[in-house]
């Protein structure tokens, strides 16, 4: 069928057609798109919501060949073995890279900052979580501190 202009006969026409005037008219992949997105969404949210935070944090305060010591943590609500797991579930939630490891490219100062040793894994907001956090240069002192109340404070200066 050919298409005649204005007449509203043909797929062309009739989106041309003064009836169809102040009408949308949308393909269905367009409304599947849509509809896909929405449920996304929604779902995204409510992943977001149940925060899927599950994290065990072990603790050695003279490096590894000494003992250990072992927390869990949950958040949303915060729970756990933690001693501070508000505090550290807020430190999780507003810090964006908490696990983010210190760039390579990175000059740091060498300061040493003790034996402490600290692994997490688990997930965080649903992902999987492995970091290891030592205290052997500025860097990683920084990046120690940046997590505050997740890690264990190391004590200050000789013993």
């Amino acid at each position: 069928m050919v298409a005649r202009i204005g007449t509203g006969e043909g797929y062309a026409g009739a989106a041309f057609a003064p009836e169809a005037w102040g009408k949308r008219r949308y393909a269905p992949s367009v409304r599947f798109v849509v509809v896909i997105g929405l449920v996304v969404a929604v779902l995204s949210g409510s992943a977001g919501a149940s925060d899927g935070t599950s994290l065990r944090i072990r603790y050695w305060s003279e490096g590894k060949a000494g003992s250990s010591i072992v927390w869990t943590l949950r958040c949303a609500p915060p729970g756990g073995t933690h001693p501070r797991a508000a505090a550290a579930c807020g430190v999780l939630a507003s810090v964006r890279a908490p696990f983010a490891p210190v760039p390579k490219d990175v000059g740091c100062t060498q300061v040493y900052g003790g034996p402490q040793l600290a692994r997490v894994s688990g997930t965080l907001r649903g992902r999987p979580v492995w970091a290891s956090f030592q205290r052997r240069d500025g860097c990683e002192i920084s990046r120690w501190a940046r997590v505050g109340p997740l890690l264990p404070t190391p004590p200050r200066g000789p013993a």
